[in-house]
This record gives structure tokens, C-alpha cells and sequence, in this order.
């Protein structure tokens, strides 16, 4: 539901411009309206949200959101506070770099990657940090090792930091808890902490999309072990339908990096969703997965090179 009154249309009439992104049938482009069309504009934006599922109670509280956010001429942060105020999910993409072969990652890489982000008008709004964590058993009989998985997971996203995901993904497992589970797991000493790596940078708004680039690093360490991009597509939660429009965004990125001949490319690689049980509507478990995905890539990167030089 959306509810325009006369007081605000009387407010948009105030609006010098408004500006909307508005996505084409075949490629994104950047639309302004002025004066008493504003309120057009709101009609697109909820149009936009029609496949997120919003509960009846939350109603009013979205229609007073977008009397307020929309009034401001950035209107578009209106679709993003919805996000953070309704706790809607979104649907997002997570690449890895990958390297030519002969050569490895570095930060000038980042650094051409960051740059081109914000050539295409990309707009830096901080830094954000996810973790993943390797766990071991911790076993007095260790016979039994063999009975415990080894690639056992523990992620923290960055839209999620009161969670965390628990991913084994040779049985195709997803889990979600509290994050107080890490201090519970530290004093049953049930697991330990193996390796631990930071997947942290810089966080863009692009329109409709919200673009993470960072690096891969272990804790308390600056050693470069690969770069990551995650893009998010705000108005859509199912995969299927936002299939097309992340498919052709991600064309234009790579055709926008692709002039800067760096010595290598992103790839993304997506998981079966269903073998963990997981459905279209996406959610951070989806993820959670999708950089368990991504850090098997880096390591099976990081032994394809070793191998070559051995």
C-alpha cells in the first residue's frame, strides 16, 4: 500500500528534482523528474519493492518512510532505507578475482578495481568487513578425526553482525545462529579456531545496486590472499526474477574493467542453492554460502599456482 496526501504532494511540488534510477528493458539508465511528477516517481519505487514481501502490520510504517525519505532529492536511498528499517532482504552476487595464469593478486589490482567502481559513478558510502572462519575439533582421540567434517565454517556477513553462519559444505549444510554462539563454542572448547581471514574494503551505491569490493586477509596480517566484489541488487528478493537484470549488470561491469587490461578477471561461480535446502526468496544464508564458494575458488586458485611452479 502507498498512500500520497495533498500535504505531500505539496512537498514534492517544493522538490526542485527529483532524481530515480530506473532500470530499462535492456540497460540501466538515469532519469530526472521535476516538480508535480515526483509523485510518478514514488508510484516506480513501489513498484519496484511489489516482489518483497512486506507484512500487513508494516504497512504504515513503510507508507510514512516514503512520504518522508521521498521528499529528499536522493530519493533513491529511500529504496535502501527500506531496507535497513524493514529488514527486507535483497539479492546479491559474491565474485572473486581471478588471475591470468603466471600471474597473482596484489593491491594495485584493488586499487584499478576501487578506481572503476567510481568511474561509473559509483558512490563510496564506508568500509565494510566480513569473516570466515576455519574450525577444527578439538579431540582427545583422534582416531576419530575422520568422523568430523574438515571445511567447517564459520562466516559473519556484513548486513547481518548480530549472526552468524555455520556452512559445511561437502554435506551441503547451512546454519544459522546468534553470534553469541562464537563465545559458547570457546568455552565448551568443542572447536578451535584454525584460520581466520577478513574479507574488508569499500562499500558503493550504484543506483538500484550496492557494490562491496575488498580484500581477502588473514587476521592480523596484511598478506594479500585475493580480492572479492559482492553486488547487491536492492528492490528484487527472488533470484529467478532478478536473474536478467544482475546478468546484464554484470556485463557492463566487466566491460567497464576490461578497459583498464588488468591481468585478470571476476568470476562468479553460483552454488546450488536447493542442496542446502535453501529457496529463491534470498536471504543471508544464501550468502553466507556464496563466500564458503568463493573461498574454496581462492584456495583452489592459490594450489592450481603452486602446482604450475612445482
Amino acid at each position: 500500500m502507498f498512500v500520497v496526501t495533498d500535504k505531500t504532494s505539496r512537498i514534492y511540488d517544493r522538490v526542485p528534482k527529483l532524481f530515480l534510477y530506473a532500470l530499462g528493458s535492456h540497460r540501466w539508465r538515469c532519469q530526472t523528474i521535476t516538480g508535480s511528477h515526483a509523485i510518478a516517481g514514488a508510484t516506480t519505487i513501489r513498484r519496484r519493492i511489489r516482489d518483497v514481501s512486506v507484512p500487513p502490520s508494516r504497512h504504515r510504517q513503510l507508507n510514512r518512510l516514503f512520504a518522508v525519505s521521498c521528499c529528499c532529492q536522493e530519493a533513491i536511498a529511500v529504496l535502501f532505507s527500506v531496507k535497513r528499517h524493514l529488514e527486507l532482504t535483497t539479492v546479491a552476487v559474491v565474485l572473486h578475482w581471478q588471475p591470468n595464469v603466471g600471474t597473482s593478486v596484489n593491491s594495485q589490482i584493488l586499487n584499478e578495481v576501487s578506481q572503476c567502481v567510481e568511474s561509473i559513478n559509483g558512490v563510496k558510502e564506508g568500509r565494510w568487513k566480513a569473516t570466515l572462519t576455519f574450525y577444527k575439533p578439538m579431540l582427545r582421540d583422534q582416531s576419530l578425526a575422520s568422523e568430523f567434517p574438515r571445511d567447517f565454517l564459520g562466516i559473519m556477513v556484513p548486513e547481518c553482525p548480530n549472526k552468524y553462519f555455520f556452512v559445511i559444505r561437502t554435506q551441503r549444510i547451512v546454519l544459522e545462529a546468534d553470534s553469541t554462539i562464537q563465545t559458547i563454542m570457546e568455552k565448551l572448547q568443542s572447536y578451535k579456531m584454525r584460520v581466520a581471514l577478513n574479507f574488508e574494503g569499500f562499500q558503493y551505491q550504484l543506483g538500484d545496486f550496492q557494490l562491496r569490493v575488498g580484500k581477502v586477509v588473514p587476521t592480523h596480517s596484511e598478506n594479500l590472499r585475493g580480492i572479492v566484489m559482492e553486488v547487491e541488487y536492492l528492490p528484487i528478493s527472488s533470484i529467478e526474477k532478478s536473474r536478467q537484470i544482475m546478468e546484464e549488470f554484470l556485463e557492463i561491469w566487466q566491460e567497464a574493467l576490461s578497459k583498464r587490461t588488468l591481468p585478470g578477471h571476476f568470476m562468479h561461480m553460483e552454488p546450488n542453492f536447493t542442496e542446502y535446502g535453501l529457496s529463491d526468496h534470498y536471504s543471508s544464508q544464501h550468502t553466507a554460502v556464496q563466500y564458503a564458494n568463493v573461498m574454496a575458488q581462492l584456495i583452489a586458485s592459490v594450489q592450481s599456482v603452486q602446482s604450475m611452479r612445482n
